[in-house]
């Protein structure tokens, strides 16, 4: 659907909500003053309430949210989620609302979009998906659009209930007149409430002016832990609930073969940590069978790297590397718990898919794909494949680690795997209960604060000079 068809549906349902909501709180009340504070119940006070006014309390426990449930598109959903906060900001207390139910989460990704509504896997809509329904059961007001074009819109109307912004390339909106906050855009949205959803940003995002966001900093959000050398605000996921719905396969049924973790034939030839004829060279001296579920898409191009003339070479033979072809998260989940180790190939970096795998304990092999090579085992020059794995761990029995080319240390790294199993493991930081805490951090950190403690010079001068660089005049005066 064209976006300004989205607009037209959007404002013919947002009007009917404002008359809505102009009939029922015509007169004294204020419909967002919805919730008080949280107080003690007299009965056990242990127990949280929210106090009504009235003789009606409801512990925590009666204002979780209902099931989530999509709506059929986007449009609807943010119909829905709108209509039922007037309808809890009309409750008389007979309808118990959550705390955080006039709070709203506006995400401006269309990675997030197309993950709920039209079945996207890449990471960045598996991590977009997860914010959204986190979000949700914390029992804030989650919306969506695809990108920035709706944003400034839906700021308009209810800029004082919206928390934060989130969106892939938050330049479209910071350096747009017609989106951001400034003297000639006073209803715009603050920059300080625009976020850089990235999933691995690197530490010259700057570069890039008509995409990022001048702040810098925590204002740009990260699925993945890099570390204290990167200044970024890590958000992460986690992959405790989808993987703790699956019941781990004893070793003792599990079949005497290794996933390889590549999505596409490229894979296997591209930056690659292996020779392709590693595959069925170990099969023949181990005795196993190695899998993967790769396509082959001509239109595919890693690095932007054309495909060479006649296509990838295939690295298929059956019995000894078969390929089970593309398959959607629940097969993948199956066939990987069905293994006995998890094989990186170099491509892609920080894939979710080590941690799903060590969740169904599977151990994983993590390759160096670049590193000193007169000082081979000094890990401040490696590049892993997860430089999260690396850096936060687990070891081995769990994670291997075998440098790039090296045949011996590949078979002997698979040897060692196959013959120690081990238990399911979740790292901390990727427990359900950890990822909540940092959303909470996030949304309710007072980011106008944060942004008033920064150089107000330096970042806006950087916002102009990068524009220069390009040949371009940024003639926007920000406004807090």
């Amino acid at each position: 659907m064209q976006p300004w068809r989205r607009l037209i549906l959007l404002s013919i349902g947002l009007t009917f909500l404002l008359i809505l909501s102009w009939v029922q709180f015509s007169g004294s009340v204020n419909p967002f003053a919805i919730i008080q504070n949280p107080t003690r119940s007299k009965q056990n006070p242990g127990d949280s309430v929210l106090d009504y006014g009235d003789d009606s309390t409801f512990t925590i426990d009666d204002v979780q949210p209902p099931k989530l449930q999509l709506d059929d598109n986007v449009e609807h959903w943010n119909m829905h989620q709108l209509s039922q906060m007037y309808a809890c900001a009309a409750g008389n207390g007979t309808t118990p609302c959550h705390p955080n139910r006039e709070k709203i989460i506006l995400l401006a990704s269309g990675d997030t979009k197309f993950g709920l509504w039209y079945g996207w896997r890449r990471g960045e809509s598996i991590w977009g998906e997860a914010m959204f329904r986190e979000f949700y059961e914390l029992g804030y007001t989650v919306l969506v659009t695809e990108g920035w074009a709706e944003a400034p819109f839906l700021y308009r109307l209810y800029g004082p209930q919206i928390q934060i912004v989130v969106g892939e390339r938050p330049g479209k909106c910071i350096y747009n007149p017609q989106c951001v906050k400034s003297t000639e855009n006073p209803d715009g949205i603050p920059v300080w409430k625009i976020f850089d959803m990235n999933y691995f940003p690197k530490l010259d995002w700057f570069g890039t002016p008509t995409d990022a966001t001048p702040l810098g900093g925590p204002w740009i959000a990260t699925a993945v832990d890099n570390g204290p050398d990167y200044p970024y605000q890590y958000i992460g996921y986690s992959i405790e609930e989808s993987c703790l719905a699956q019941t781990p396969l004893p070793a003792s049924q599990r079949e005497n073969r290794v996933y390889i973790l590549m999505k596409e034939l490229a894979f296997a030839h591209f930056a690659t940590a292996w020779e392709p004829s590693y595959y069925a060279r170990a099969a023949t001296d181990l005795g196993i069978k190695f899998v993967a579920g790769y396509g082959d898409d001509p239109k595919f191009k890693p690095g932007g790297q054309d495909r060479p003339v006649g296509g990838w070479k295939d690295i298929e033979e059956p019995g000894k590397v078969d390929n089970l072809g593309g398959m959607g998260r629940e097969d993948f989940l199956r066939e990987l718990g069905k293994s006995r180790l998890l094989l990186g190939v170099g491509m892609p970096n920080w894939s979710p898919s080590p941690y799903d795998a060590l969740c169904l304990g599977v151990p994983f092999l993590n390759p160096v794909r670049y590193f000193d090579q007169s000082d081979p085992d000094n890990q401040t020059k490696w590049e892993t494949q997860h430089p999260e794995i690396t850096r936060l761990g687990p070891g081995p029995p769990y994670v291997y680690t075998v440098h790039a080319r090296d045949y011996e240390g590949f078979v002997a790294a698979i040897k060692k795997a196959l013959a120690t199993p081990i238990e399911r493991y979740i790292a901390p930081h990727m427990k359900r209960e950890a990822f909540r805490q940092r959303l909470i951090n996030w949304a309710e950190t007072d980011w106008k604060a944060k942004a008033e403690e920064l150089d107000q010079v330096g970042w806006r001068k950087k916002a102009v000079d990068l524009h220069r660089e390009k040949g371009e005049t940024l003639n926007i005066d920000f406004v807090f």
